[in-house]
């Protein structure tokens, strides 16, 4: 089709997924006024990957009529995610080095991260610890076979809703050596769902059993969309 089967369209029509209200906002104002802008930075939703985002920045400036009045508006963009995606892991990482770890109480550092990760990360965040480095054992060695015995230390729920009961209420748990669960922290390897809203309740008892299992449709139920764990270390 080409450039010329967008003709008469408007921008949302052309660019599903755009910000285009900051932009059409932006556009008028050039028209108005005649001021260029220079560096308008805008975000879509990125078609090939669920939950991504892609960042643009835009130049606009007006056309001139042959009476010097304004004919019109020049919108030019050019993709940046790469670069904000950069900016906001340093911003990260430096808010983390002064808010994480500021006492050597191992409890009070886990609400720590937490306060960094949500919402900056995510709308929901927990810390469960080994009860034996909760007992003081910092260095125990987790045997494959073995379960995992966890206490739940810390848990951050967003801010307009509450954590549901059946979610909070569970304090600790027992990972089954024989899930998914299980298997990916014992060998030290995140293990993220981006599709896990969507997952059956079988597809999830694949993943743990017991009061994990509880937790995690727990969590379904209240709306979880995507899940990603990552062991510490």
């Amino acid at each position: 089709g080409g450039p010329a089967q967008w003709r008469g369209h408007k921008l949302a029509e052309v660019l599903p997924g755009m910000d285009v209200g900051l932009i059409e906002r932006s556009l008028r104002s050039v028209l108005e006024t005649g001021r260029p802008v220079a560096d308008l930075e805008v975000s879509s939703q990125a078609c090939d990957e669920p939950g991504g985002q892609q960042f643009w920045s835009c130049v606009q400036f007006p056309i001139k009529g042959p009476e010097g009045d304004s004919a019109g508006v020049v919108h030019i963009m050019w993709e940046i995610t790469e670069r904000v995606q950069d900016q906001r892991r340093h911003a990260l990482a430096d808010l983390a080095s002064v808010r994480i770890g500021t006492t050597l109480d191992t409890t009070r550092s886990a609400e720590e991260l937490l306060e960094v990760a949500v919402p900056c990360l995510a709308d929901v965040g927990a810390v469960d610890l080994l009860t034996t480095v909760i007992e003081g054992d910092n260095l125990a060695r987790q045997a494959r076979d073995d379960a995992m015995r966890l206490q739940r230390v810390a848990m951050r729920w967003s801010r307009d809703s509450a954590a549901p009961p059946d979610y909070a209420r569970i304090k600790w748990h027992e990972i089954d050596p024989t899930k998914l669960y299980h298997q990916r922290l014992v060998v030290g390897l995140p293990t993220f769902v981006p599709g896990f809203g969507d997952l059956s309740t079988e597809q999830i008892r694949g993943m743990d059993s017991g009061a994990g299992l509880r937790r995690m449709l727990a969590a379904r139920t209240a709306g979880a969309h995507s899940l990603i764990v990552l062991p510490l270390t």
